[in-house]
């Protein structure tokens, strides 16, 4: 994860660039990180009882 500071580009950026990075914001400033993968595993039974 990473912090933009001061740049005029990604200031108050958010949302997902293709399957690689995501942007958002938190406490006034811009954050990057590696978007989430999918899941693959399947609920346990515990899970669908819910």
């Amino acid at each position: 994860m990473a912090e933009s500071k001061n740049n005029i580009i990604t200031h108050g950026l958010s949302g997902k660039v293709g399957d690689l990075i995501v942007f958002s914001q938190r406490n006034g400033k811009t954050i990057v990180s590696k978007a989430p993968k999918d899941k693959t595993a399947e609920d346990s039974q515990k899970q669908k009882d819910q």
